[in-house]
């Protein structure tokens, strides 16, 4: 027995040391690895600086920089400057002259000498933090949604430029915010970035502001990026860093941030990539300029306040689809985390300042001086943009100067989670539970034979679905022999609700609101007068909109039309003045009350309940505006 007891302790003892071995051959091949990656990574350096801010920084033989490992690369000639300058533009920055100007923390503690170029010293820590050392240095893969791709839900608001439909996929693990422009081959891009130190909630999570150039198949697509970021993750802070990109196939396998694999080239003896921006408070702004040289192929980055010093370049032997040109420019900002799209709970990472785009110059990180080179070789603005997010609730995007060949300037930001934040998916709950079938009556006198009654809606409305022949506006004596054209304290509760109205003597002793009289006749069934709306526009997140048009036929009719759905009409024999034009058309709101002009004054509000002067994200808006004049043209209004 005793004997068996021993064999059995040695046998135990055996496999211990067995996995203590095991555990400590790993352990050493772990460091092995890391030590050789470290090797790769960390040129031999003519000089070391030891930056304020934590980090080394590394003088290194122009002509030794990891760039050089890359396979493309090993017979590549450096070019120390573009082969030719692109046309400048005097930028008009009146306004921003009391602007800091944005340095790199290490600069203040030394400088490289000239034939070499500073890079950030990688450190055991660094690699310590990644998932894998295959994985140091790279973002995500950009995974899309497994649902049908242009579904609403997986496309970037608004879905078109021009009426030209985007097919902007949304990934699962990204949430972005971004103005973007299409439609012409482009040699370059620029803007001046609102540099800003937004949290980041997650040690995997990062957070940027930048521009992208693209090209090639959206689900596998070549981009080079640069601008600033919060990475924790990778630099092992919450600095705000001076970061470069590229990939060639979506993020998936190939590429890196900054000089952590082979393939940027950098030629500057006193820019560092990856190293902290002072001041990040939201005062200076990061100018960023990407470009190609057209005679050499290779894609140079710029910064400064002309756009004229050369950091380095992306060279042309590494990319297929831009090699000779992007197709898609986009500037904003872009949260990666696990926690986005869904919830709860959202990530709190933070976009930008953290304020919603629609904040604007006072709260919002914004890209000024938006520009782009197209074939032509010349610096302009774009000929048209589009702006959206992938969470509206959770981070904005605006431009507040709209139309085609102007001047944008984009806003965006938002905190992330908040209590709008989850709420895109309510809305979208709201759209599919609408209303949707014929006539709506608020009172049991007014309610005409019912082919069906609809369950009750959400909202406590009942939707009776009524022989359209027998709806109340043929009780009216103009209308009994009427003949139906096809071709075209009221409501108990306090919901915004879809209204038509008509009166011929000032609200006197005619009209009413919707079907409550006789009057209207509706032909829609896809529409009730009177239902509810929704989702509601939310101040300083998403705003919505819905489009309304009046007009007169020839028979003397006036029709509604919303969206491009045709309501109904007003029968020309309702009016006297109306049967031919009208003199007056007028936009906005009212709100009716015995204590308006008196005091106490109501506390009813009109719009949003902000005055229109907070403008876009605050204040209500109508927009497009036009009028029919009588040639039957829409026309914008003269005055």
């Amino acid at each position: 027995m005793e004997k068996r007891v021993s064999m059995v302790l040695l046998l135990m003892a055996v496999f211990v040391l067995s996995d203590v071995a095991d555990g400590k051959a790993k352990a050493r091949a772990t460091l092995s690895g890391i030590d050789r990656k470290l090797k790769l990574l960390n040129k031999p350096a003519v000089k070391s600086i030891k930056s304020e801010d934590g980090d080394i920084i590394d003088c290194v033989d122009i002509h030794k920089q990891p760039a050089f490992d890359h396979p493309a690369l090993r017979n590549h000639k450096i070019q120390m400057r573009p082969s030719f300058d692109l046309p400048t533009e005097k930028l008009d920055r009146r306004n921003e002259s009391s602007q800091p100007v944005i340095q790199q923390t290490w600069q203040k503690s030394g400088s490289c000498p000239e034939g070499t170029v500073p890079i950030r010293r990688i450190r055991k820590q660094d690699l310590l933090r990644a998932a894998s050392l295959e994985q140091f240095g790279t973002k995500p893969p950009n995974i899309l949604s497994a649902s049908n791709k242009t579904d609403i839900k997986n496309i970037i608001f608004p879905p078109s430029i021009n009426n030209t439909k985007l097919q902007i996929m949304s990934s699962i693990n990204r949430s972005s915010a971004i103005m973007t422009t299409v439609g012409h081959n482009y040699v370059g891009a620029q803007g001046d970035i609102n540099v800003r130190n937004p949290i980041v909630d997650l040690l995997d999570d990062y957070t940027t502001g930048q521009i992208w150039l693209k090209a090639g198949p959206g689900d596998n697509f070549e981009s080079i990026e640069a601008g600033w970021a919060v990475n924790p993750k990778l630099y092992g802070d919450n600095e705000t860093r001076l970061f470069a990109y590229w990939s060639l196939d979506s993020y998936k396998t190939t590429g890196c941030i900054d000089i952590t694999c082979p393939g940027f080239v950098q030629t500057n003896p006193k820019l560092a990539l990856g190293v902290g921006l002072r001041p990040n408070s939201g005062s200076g702004f990061l100018p960023i300029a990407i470009h190609l040289d057209t005679n050499k192929g290779n894609w140079w980055l710029k910064i400064g306040d002309k756009y004229e010093v050369a950091v380095g370049y992306w060279p042309k032997g590494i990319f297929e689809y831009l090699s000779h040109s992007a197709t898609t420019v986009e500037w904003g900002g872009e949260v990666y985390s696990q926690n986005v799209k869904k919830g709860p709970p959202h990530t709190r990472t933070q976009m930008g300042s953290g304020s919603f785009g629609q904040t604007l110059e006072r709260f919002a990180a914004s890209i000024l001086h938006v520009r782009i080179i197209d074939d032509s070789l010349q610096v302009k603005y774009p000929e048209s943009v589009g702006t959206g997010s992938d969470e509206e609730y959770c981070y904005g995007a605006f431009n507040y100067v709209h139309g085609n060949n102007v001047e944008p300037v984009f806003f965006f930001g938002g905190p992330g989670q908040n209590p709008l934040c989850i709420c895109i998916c309510l809305q979208w709950a709201v759209l599919a539970t609408r209303v949707r079938c014929c006539l709506k009556f608020s009172a049991d006198k007014l309610g005409h034979p019912s082919i069906k009654v609809k369950d009750h809606s959400e909202d406590g409305d009942i939707i009776n679905c009524v022989d359209i022949y027998k709806q109340p506006a043929f009780d009216h004596p103009a209308l009994r022999n009427h003949k139906i054209q096809v071709n075209r304290g009221l409501y108990g509760d306090i919901l915004t609700r879809l209204f038509v109205y008509w009166t011929k003597d000032t609200y006197r002793t005619t009209g009413c609101f919707n079907l409550t009289c006789n009057g209207f006749v509706q032909t829609s069934s896809q529409v009730a007068l009177g239902a509810s709306l929704g989702p509601y526009s939310v101040v300083l997140g998403p705003q919505y909109h819905i489009t309304f048009g009046t007009y007169l036929d020839l028979q003397g009719h006036w029709w509604l039309k919303i969206g491009d759905n045709i309501i109904g009409y007003w029968p020309t024999a309702l009016f006297d003045q109306l049967q031919q034009s009208a003199s007056l058309v007028g936009w906005g709101g009212e709100v009716y009350s015995e204590n308006v002009k008196s005091s106490p004054h109501t506390n009813t509000e009109m719009g949003s309940g902000s005055f229109a002067q907070t403008r876009y994200g605050s204040a209500c808006f109508i927009s497009n505006m036009r009028i029919q004049d009588a040639n039957s043209m829409l026309i914008l209004r003269k005055w």
